[in-house]
C-alpha cells in the first residue's frame, strides 16, 4: 500500500507480472472471506515495480483495503451459451465463474463430474462467484457418475467452501434431467442465495434426496415433475453435515414434495 488511492498488486501461486488495464473494475476480498467483495476500485494507471511478479495500480478513488487481501476484475462480463454440447467428457461438462450467465438450448451426455460446474477458487485462483444465472431448456443425461463426481448434476461450490452465500440469482427452468445409475444428486448447493427451480422434468432411478443445502438462502422450487421408476423419494432435501455446513447457517428453504409433483412431459427431448 503506497496511500489511499496507490496499491502494489502482486500475483500468488505465479510468476509472471500482474496484467490488468486501465479502465478496469476491481473488487477487494479479505483473507477469511476471499469471494465476498468489501470493496471496489477503477484503474486510471499502472506501471512496473522493482519485482517481476507485482505492478503499481492507480485508482480513481480511494480504496479502504489491507495488505494480504485479494482482488479480483469484477466488471460486469456476460457469458452467452447457446447449443452447446458435451458428451462422454472425463470431467464436468463446464466451469461456470461469471456474473452474467445465460445458457439455453444445451446438451450434457455422460459427464464424469457435475455437468455444470459453479467454483470460485482459491487454489486455482479463479473468480468471482457466479451471479445472475439462467439455465434454461437443457438436456442433461447420466451425469455426474465418474472422476470428480460430486453431490449433484448441477454443482455450486466454492473452494474452501464459505460461511455466507458468494453464488447468488440463479434460475433452473424447463429443462429435462435423466439421472444415470450413478448420479447421485441434482443440485449441490453450497454457499449459494437465490435460487429457483421450475419447470424441469426430472427421471431418477433413487429415492435419495434431489437437492444438497450447505450454507445457503433463499431456495425454491415450484412445477417440476418427478419420475422416480424404482423408488419413492421421501425427502426432496437434506442439509449436508461436512464442516463447515451448519444448519443454522442455510435459511428460507422452500422445497416442499408439492413442488415437484407435476405431470408434464419432458420439455426437452433426447431426440429432436
Amino acid at each position: 500500500m503506497i496511500n489511499t488511492t496507490a496499491l502494489v498488486l502482486k500475483t500468488s501461486g505465479w510468476f509472471e507480472t500482474v496484467r490488468i488495464g486501465e479502465g478496469i473494475r476491481l473488487e477487494f476480498t479479505s483473507k477469511q472471506k476471499p469471494f465476498t467483495s468489501y470493496t471496489s476500485g477503477t484503474i486510471i494507471s499502472s506501471s512496473l515495480t522493482n519485482s517481476t511478479d507485482s505492478m503499481l495500480f492507480l485508482f480513481d478513488s480511494p480504496v479502504n483495503v489491507s495488505v494480504g487481501d485479494w482482488a479480483y476484475v469484477a466488471d460486469r462480463l456476460t457469458v452467452t451459451i447457446r447449443n452447446f454440447t458435451v458428451e462422454n467428457n472425463r470431467g464436468r461438462g463446464a466451469l461456470l465463474e461469471a456474473r452474467n450467465i445465460d445458457m439455453q438450448h444445451s446438451t450434457f451426455n455422460r459427464t464424469s463430474a457435475p455437468a455444470l460446474f459453479f467454483q470460485p477458487s482459491m487454489f486455482w485462483r479463479e473468480g468471482p462467484g457466479a451471479r445472475n444465472v439462467t439455465l434454461s431448456n437443457n438436456l442433461y443425461i447420466n451425469c455426474n457418475e465418474g472422476i470428480s463426481q460430486h453431490k449433484g448434476i448441477i454443482t455450486f461450490l466454492p473452494d474452501p467452501v464459505q460461511t455466507n452465500p458468494v453464488i447468488e440469482d440463479i434460475r433452473i427452468e424447463s429443462s429435462t434431467f435423466y439421472f444415470g445409475n450413478f448420479s447421485q444428486g441434482l443440485i449441490q448447493g453450497n454457499n449459494v442465495n437465490n435460487v429457483l427451480l421450475t419447470g424441469n422434468y426430472i427421471a431418477t432411478n433413487s429415492s435419495q434426496p434431489l437437492i444438497t443445502i450447505c450454507n445457503s438462502r433463499n431456495m425454491t422450487a415450484s412445477n417440476n415433475t418427478v419420475i422416480d421408476t424404482q423408488s419413492k423419494i421421501q425427502e426432496y432435501y437434506v442439509f449436508d453435515e461436512t464442516s463447515p455446513c451448519q444448519m443454522n447457517l442455510s435459511s428460507l428453504i422452500d422445497l416442499p414434495p408439492s413442488a415437484f409433483n407435476s405431470s408434464f412431459a419432458p420439455p426437452v427431448n433426447i431426440f429432436q
